[in-house]
């Protein structure tokens, strides 16, 4: 279930991106792509716009593309920071922030502003030690060895989703540029 939500994540924030690229820039849509961007700004719109429109607001599509990322990127941010407190032993595995903490990150664009935080990982050359405060001892934390850097394991997931958004972006405008255009 966890990678069916990450899916749903990444395609939903990959989403959001190209459809702020294709509003705010010279690049066209083809076909089906052009298609499947309406059909995800109808969504948006209905899902972050129902409740402005009962007082009569109007939410612009870059507002909803911009909450849209926010949220994706506050659920891997908050999974990222549960994993990480979770192997040290600070958290049980089962324990989840409130609907509110979640809701509040995501309506005030907190989840960009963490993601930019979290754009620099924890890198060093020697194992990453943390105190485990189930023993009061400092301990290696769990970390990846890639050429002779320790990533820490958290900051490896929360590339791994910023990487596949951005990969999915750039794919999706590649097909739409290069795919059959569905309007002759």
């Amino acid at each position: 279930m966890k990678i069916l939500w990450s899916a749903f994540g990444v395609i939903t924030g990959s989403m959001s991106i190209s459809s702020f690229l294709a509003q705010h820039s010279e690049l066209d849509l083809q076909g089906v792509f052009r298609e499947f961007i309406n059909f995800y700004r109808e969504i948006s719109s209905f899902a972050f716009g129902w409740a402005p429109s009962l007082v009569g607001v109007s939410v612009p599509q870059w507002l909803c593309d911009a909450w849209t990322l926010s949220f994706v990127l506050t659920a891997a941010t908050f999974r990222m920071i549960h994993y990480d407190y979770a192997s040290r032993g600070i958290l049980d595995y089962h324990h989840r922030p409130p609907i509110t903490v979640y809701l509040f990150h995501s309506l005030t664009f907190l989840g960009i502003i963490n993601a930019l935080f979290y754009c620099v990982p924890m890198v060093k050359r020697s194992p990453i030690l943390r105190t485990d405060p189930r023993i009061g001892q400092r301990v290696p934390a769990p970390c990846y060895k890639f050429a002779g850097f320790y990533f820490l394991k958290s900051d490896a997931y929360w590339f791994a989703t910023l990487g596949s958004i951005a990969g999915m972006v750039v794919l999706f405008f590649i097909a739409s540029a290069y795919g059959p255009s569905a309007y002759g």
